[in-house]
């Protein structure tokens, strides 16, 4: 075969070749030319049978966008049914919250200071008499001036006036008392023991009655029973309250009086 035949059968197949391969050959142009250069060419497998109806899958050269925030389920998870709620849920109507404060306080039991049992807690009226209605007794879980621990009597030639009487009293007849109930000495507290007693003119009345009380030691009003407790910082307080180791009184107590 001659030079010249030979080149013809070549040029004749190539054309062949081109006819049965349309997605190969049309990229022959420049690039980025035609309708078809910017999409991805994708290889399909024939449909055949069954899968001759299926629809075939969907190809993006971009990421599905992500499912936006209002379409997820919010938690708690919405409601349905019967309730007819829907959106997101809400809080009952009614459902607790925070405790409300206390609106009012206990009316005290007014009684006279001989009346007062041990572990009372006593708000004072310092304007009445030894023998009058004076001690307004409340729960303990609310501010009050003090509490009962135990009940003296004033001993015969008592002079309050006299240096030292007063503190010599206690010792002699709250101390123990004191002790009894909290649990500790005195003298290993950072609590005070006081006493409400017969003032000079009822003594002279021949009044001898003492009632042991514990205080804080500013006066201000606290709450909690003192039963086992040795520091003023273990109770509540009302406003004002200071710790005794911010006014120079610090631990232990050394004889120091209410």
């Amino acid at each position: 075969m001659s030079r010249q035949a030979r080149t013809r059968l070549l040029l004749a197949a190539a054309a062949a070749v081109c006819a049965g391969t349309l997605v190969a050959c049309s990229g022959a142009g420049p690039a980025g030319s035609g309708p078809e250069a910017s999409a991805p060419s994708v290889s399909m497998p024939p449909t055949t049978g069954s899968d001759a109806s299926s629809p075939a899958p969907v190809t993006s050269a971009t990421a599905p966008a992500p499912t936006s925030s209002a379409s997820r389920i919010p938690w708690p998870p919405e409601t349905s049914g019967t309730s007819g709620t829907s959106g997101t849920s809400a809080a009952p109507t009614g459902a607790p919250t925070a405790p409300p404060p206390p609106t009012s306080t206990t009316a005290p039991e007014w009684i006279t200071p001989a009346e007062a049992t041990v572990g009372a807690c006593i708000n004072i009226n310092r304007q009445l008499r030894i023998t009058d209605p004076s001690f307004g007794v409340v729960p303990c879980t609310e501010f009050h001036d003090a509490q009962v621990v135990g009940h003296g009597i004033l001993p015969e030639g008592f002079n309050r006036d006299a240096k030292g009487a007063y503190a010599q009293l206690m010792m002699s007849q709250c101390d123990a008392h004191f002790a009894a109930y909290t649990g500790t000495a005195f003298g290993e507290s950072r609590l005070v023991s006081g006493g409400w007693a017969a003032t000079k003119s009822e003594y002279a009345q021949g009044d001898r009655t003492l009632v042991c009380i514990i205080s804080m030691r500013d006066r201000t009003k606290f709450s909690g029973d003192a039963k086992g407790k040795t520091d003023e910082s273990e109770f509540g307080h009302a406003e004002g309250w200071t710790p005794p180791t911010q006014r120079g009184q610090g631990p232990p107590n050394t004889g120091q009086r209410a």
